[in-house]
């Protein structure tokens, strides 16, 4: 996933900096044009401002960030009368780009003021200055709801780029976590458990019970936080009682651990099909909660046979707290 990120660049290039850096974090490809380590593709054969547009046509998003600089005219240069952020801005536009705007709370103050006023010329403004009033026509442009526009008009403001970083951050995290997710699954680098049923004959022969013992393993190449099995239904039909005195809490890549559950055969009952839940996370705080159906049907003719399985039924990612480590001491 590519987030290309349009701005003013002197005034704002701590700010974009550290955008930079937290979309890495995220697992996001950010595109900049100031910065050499970016996902920015170079095109010799076109101009600055080409290869800005290029660029923002092969993102996945578009962040526009607005604080007290509008940018220079390009009108000299055969695109208008428009600021390079102007430009970009009616570019992510006409190829339907998502856009994601942020607003400095100081601008969004003057251009209250300036929306307000019937005789705008004629106003001074604390943040703005006169060669940067355009930066209200952009706002207002965005602002103004349309038919023929697929994207959406709303704006958050911001005070500082720590609170802007964290907006950002709160507006992409899901995006991110898919992302993530996919690049851990497929690194190997997630934890999988994979559950394998066995079912005591024996019992069937002897109880004319089911006794379910299913194995648990981490066949994922990180450990499982927070594992949480449980037997859905268990207090209903002939499903009698479980065990999980041996589960833990924390399941190593390799390992495995073993959940019991013990069915009444009834008269005419050959078998039966329990739901059960598997819960865990990754040390990020990616849950993942799974329900497979246990199953198991008696053959008694000639001899007593079982066919058995887990089938996956659902498998849900959301977004949890990462684990936490508590180191005690002196401070």
């Amino acid at each position: 996933m590519k987030v290309f990120i349009s701005s003013t660049v002197y005034d704002l290039i701590d700010i974009r900096a550290e955008l930079c850096i937290m979309f890495k974090e995220m697992g996001i490809d950010p595109i900049l044009s100031d910065a050499n380590d970016s996902a920015f593709e170079i095109f010799t054969d076109k101009n600055t401002i080409e290869t800005c547009l290029i660029n923002l046509s092969k993102s996945d998003y578009v962040i526009i960030i607005l604080s007290q600089r509008y940018g220079s005219s390009l009108s000299k240069f055969g695109y208008g009368d428009f600021s390079t952020t102007h430009l970009e801005y009616l570019k992510a536009i006409e190829t339907h780009k998502p856009i994601f705007m942020y607003v400095r709370d100081r601008l969004e103050a003057d251009y209250k003021i300036w929306n307000m006023a019937k005789e705008k010329d004629q106003i001074s403004y604390v943040w703005v200055s006169q060669k940067d009033i355009k930066l209200f026509d952009l706002l207002s442009r965005h602002s103004k709801l349309s038919q023929k526009r697929s994207n959406t008009n709303w704006y958050k403001t911001f005070k500082d780029s720590i609170e802007l970083k964290e907006i950002i951050k709160s507006d992409f995290k899901y995006k991110a976590a898919k992302r993530h997710i996919k690049n851990l699954l497929s690194d190997n680098k997630f934890p999988l458990l994979v559950p394998d049923l066995n079912v005591d004959t024996d019992a069937i022969r002897t109880h004319s019970k089911l006794i379910f013992k299913v194995k648990i393993k981490n066949a994922g190449g990180a450990p499982a936080f927070n594992y949480v099995p449980k037997w859905l239904g268990a207090n209903s039909g002939y499903f009698k009682e479980s065990d999980t005195k041996e589960v833990v809490s924390i399941i190593a890549p390799g390992d495995e651990t073993i959940l019991t559950a013990i069915y009444q055969l009834g008269p005419g009952y050959v078998g039966t099909t329990i739901e059960l839940s598997l819960s865990y996370s990754n040390a990020d705080g990616y849950q993942v909660t799974e329900i497979y159906d246990v199953k198991a049907r008696v053959i008694a003719d000639p001899n007593i046979s079982v066919l058995s399985g887990c089938i996956l039924k659902t498998r849900k990612f959301e977004l949890g707290k990462p684990f936490e480590i508590t180191i005690e001491g002196q401070v």
